[in-house]
Parts: structure tokens; sequence; C-alpha cells
């Protein structure tokens, strides 16, 4: 409880603090330049990364946030994440139907049904599809009847 206390404060104290040469809150990015801490998220201010048919990505310097976001880095290769989207139906309610966003095959030959509503489970971060809540979710939604359940898998990304 102390150390969570003494970073709160800290972080408190960081967005509160002043610059005598100002007359406001010291911006957080300005100070970390001014301590010369070697923060990763540095390197990509005000670059931009394309991702093909997903679009591009500009990390600015308002993209940044020291509570919320304090990490500014381009997300990892699609080959890394492997996001998988796995469909259960009351047709097939344990036993998932690989489905690819490129393939339009795997939805065709699926048991996915275009006239039912269709839910998504996605997972945290630091967190799988494999997470009991992901299962319990599932089987609770399925219990309901005439609905596509596709649990997003992206823990390439997440751990």
């Amino acid at each position: 409880m102390l150390s969570f206390l003494a970073s709160s404060l800290l972080a408190i104290s960081i967005i509160c603090s002043v610059d005598p040469g100002l007359a406001g809150p010291l911006d957080a990015l300005n100070w970390a330049r001014m301590d010369n801490i070697n923060l990763p998220w540095l390197p990509y201010e005000n670059m931009t990364r394309c991702y093909g048919d997903l679009g591009c990505l500009n990390i600015t310097k308002e993209w940044y946030h020291l509570i919320f976001r304090p990490f500014n880095v381009f997300p990892l290769p699609r080959s890394v994440i492997n996001t998988r989207f796995i469909l259960y139906t009351e047709k097939n309610p344990t036993d998932g139907q690989l489905l690819q966003a490129e393939t339009k095959d795997t939805i065709m030959k699926s048991h996915f049904n275009p006239d039912w509503a269709t839910k998504f489970i996605i997972h945290g971060f630091i967190d799988t599809p494999l997470s009991n809540w992901v299962s319990e979710m599932r089987d609770e939604l399925i219990t309901r009847g005439a609905l596509n359940v596709i649990v997003v898998d992206w823990a390439g990304g997440s751990l």
C-alpha cells in the first residue's frame, strides 16, 4: 500500500510540478527531455508508419499522456500479433471455427449466420482468450440462442 501511495504521489508531483521559468504546470515530455531520461516513446515523436489496408498511424506529442499512455510506440507487426477471429454458434458452441478476414471462403463455409446478431469478445492487455472469463462469457452468450460469437485473439500483441 505504501509503494502505491508513493507512486501516486510521485505521479501527482510530476503532473503538478512547476517550472520556475513558466507560469504553469511543466509539460511531462519536456521534463523528461530536460533530465535526459531515455524514454522509449521519444524516438517516435512526429513519425508516421503505414500498415497497408489498416491505414497509417502518426505518433505526435498529443498522443502522449503521462498516466494513460506513457509509452508512445508503434504497434508490433501483424505477423507478430497474429490476430485470430474464432467463431462460435449454437451449432459449434465449444469447437470454434477460425475466420480469416482476408479469405471470404472461411466465412462462407462457417456456421456464421448473417441474420443473427454478432457479439465480439476481446480479451484485454496482458491476457489471452484462454482466460476463464472468455469461455464463460462465450458459453453464456451461446445459451441465449441465435448469436454469432466471435472471440478475438490478439495475444501476440497483448503479452
